[in-house]
């Protein structure tokens, strides 16, 4: 009935509302990126001081990824994604009332519980409400909603925290998520796919061995069947992800560092954002026409070429003395770098949820971010490192080129692909 009835409804309520709470996700997940500088001087700590909040955020993403989002495939998508989104808003609004670092480290931690539980489920919900043809769109503009709320958060920040200081900006990032949570309590509507399967799994399972359930959700990720392309799934993942995390968690701090003003750094974090924006929509409608494969493999190389060019941009005397040139390169560039990474990170969402049957979908997905998050815990120490070695900032984009080549290999290795929409079967 999905596949044959037109994109509408009940359908449409759910797109909606999963944007959103992924926007206000996004905005949640980079907060702690814009207020950085200002939490850095207000508490007189150094930068190396900073990586322990950064990274604990992104350990309770982890987390709650990793053990709870497969709470959607047992009790829903809906229940799942409410809770998650309220524990956001409940998190960013301690972290506003945090004055030291150790409350700050606790109440990050926290919020990413949430952040880690609600990108699976939302990813499960649309995944099952929407038809093949649309899918791969609605899904990437679902998506999209995480850099929507980093543009957001990076203009918020810079009008908010000259005037009414860094503890601003994580009362917005409480407001939002707690409103939307109380929407999708009376608008969101459960999953059909999911109470179809949870129908005809109530019944003891059949011995022919397609329908056997394993006890045990890891144990069914790595089962032979879908061992192989787990493993990469997690490795492209955490790679591309690891690449992320130090651009949202250290972006404006290194740009700072090395003289540009912060509201050059912080649109260089909204241009990044924006181009993630753009990179996604090009994505998913390029993964219609020609599949995944071809698709991502083209974004890691342009990706690996843009992280070069911010070498060269950044270490150019004479781009530096003509202030004009220095800054549209800049922009354009990072830009490019955003449509590029951002884009292939979304992207990998609508694979991951291809890989997987209904029955391990949101835990496949979970799973897949969860490990990735540990790439984002592992970005918190790595960009201090990067910025520590000196030389401007040619360690810090070079070292994210590298990791994005690891990348570019485990998109070569990975066998189940996206296919284009006129070859490919409808999801069951």
């Amino acid at each position: 009935m999905i596949e044959q009835t037109r994109f509408r409804g009940a359908a449409v309520a759910v797109f909606a509302l999963t944007t959103v709470a992924l926007i206000f996700d996004g905005f949640d997940v980079q907060a702690i990126a814009f207020v950085a500088p200002a939490v850095l001087q207000e508490w007189g700590l150094s930068r190396a001081a900073l990586a322990p909040v950064l990274s604990m955020g992104l350990i309770g993403m982890a987390s709650g990824a990793l053990l709870l989002s497969g709470l959607g495939d047992r009790y829903g998508r809906r229940p799942t994604l409410i809770i998650a989104t309220a524990i956001v808003a409940l998190g960013a609004f301690a972290c506003g009332q945090s004055n030291s670092k150790a409350e700050l480290i606790i109440w990050r931690f926290f919020t990413g519980i949430g952040l880690g539980v609600s990108a699976p489920n939302a990813i499960a919900l649309m995944v099952e409400f929407t038809p093949r043809r649309v899918r791969n769109l609605l899904v990437s503009i679902t998506l999209v909603g995480v850099p929507i709320g980093g543009m957001i958060g990076a203009e918020v920040a810079a009008r908010l925290v000259p005037t009414f200081g860094w503890h601003s900006v994580f009362y917005v990032g409480a407001i939002f998520p707690a409103a939307i949570a109380v929407l999708m309590w009376f608008g969101l509507r459960e999953s059909p796919r999911f109470l179809e399967h949870s129908d005809a799994t109530s019944s003891p399972p059949s011995d022919s061995g397609k329908g056997r359930i394993l006890s045990s959700a890891i144990g069914s990720l790595l089962s032979p069947q879908h061992r192989r392309d787990t493993l990469i799934l997690w490795l492209i993942f955490f790679t591309n992800l690891f690449s992320v995390y130090v651009l949202f968690g250290w972006l404006p701090t290194a740009l700072s560092s090395v003289g540009l003003s912060l509201g050059i750094a912080l649109r260089c974090s909204l241009l990044f954002n924006l181009g993630g924006v753009a990179g996604a929509l090009l994505g998913a409608k390029s993964m219609d026409r020609w599949g995944s494969k071809p698709v991502l493999i083209t974004f890691a190389l342009f990706a690996i070429a843009a992280f070069g060019a911010l070498t060269w941009i950044l270490w150019s005397a004479d781009l530096r003395n003509s202030s004009i040139v220095f800054n549209v390169a800049l922009l354009s560039v990072m830009t490019f770098a955003g449509l590029t990474v951002l884009g292939l990170q979304v992207a990998m969402y609508s694979v991951a949820a291809h890989a997987y049957p209904t029955s391990l979908r949101a835990g496949g997905v979970g799973w897949a971010q969860g490990i990735a998050r540990l790439g984002g815990v592992l970005s918190s120490y790595a960009g201090s490192g990067l910025l520590a070695l000196g030389h401007g900032l040619t360690p810090f984009f070079l070292g994210l080129a590298m990791m994005l080549s690891i990348t570019l290999s485990g998109l070569l290795l990975l066998k189940r692909h996206l296919p284009a929409t006129a070859r490919s079967a409808a999801m069951v």
